[in-house]
């Protein structure tokens, strides 16, 4: 019947929405400013213990832009490749978090970016 249709719906709805959330299993915000050293990703959001490693990781910057380096070395205000607020998330391997390094460039403010990593 209709009902059991929409009802089913609903349901698989609800778990495809529970299964996308539990994908993401460690998450940490950074503050960065541009007087202060170059920041990465902490440890334990790369390596959360007592789940699976995560795979992949999410990088959002909130507020006011940073510049990022993938090659292990620091990113400076003036070098890096420039992340904004208004730029889609980054997604990267959890071999290029590990390397990654951020860097506020706008004078007197302080960025605020996201990081979720998971599956």
């Amino acid at each position: 019947s209709m009902r059991t249709c929409v009802s089913l719906l609903i349901i698989l709805f609800m778990a495809s929405l529970a299964l996308a959330q539990s994908g993401m299993v460690s998450y940490e915000q950074i503050s960065i400013g541009v007087d202060a050293p170059a920041k990465s990703i902490a440890a334990s959001t790369l390596q959360p213990p007592g789940v699976a490693p995560p795979l992949r990781c999410l990088v959002r910057v909130e507020s006011t832009s940073v510049r990022y380096r993938l090659d292990g070395t620091a990113a400076t205000s003036s070098l890096g490749t420039p992340l904004l607020p208004a730029d889609e998330p980054l997604v990267l391997s959890i071999q290029d978090a590990t390397r990654m390094s951020l860097q506020g460039n706008v004078s007197s403010k302080t960025a605020l970016v996201d990081i979720h990593c998971g599956q």
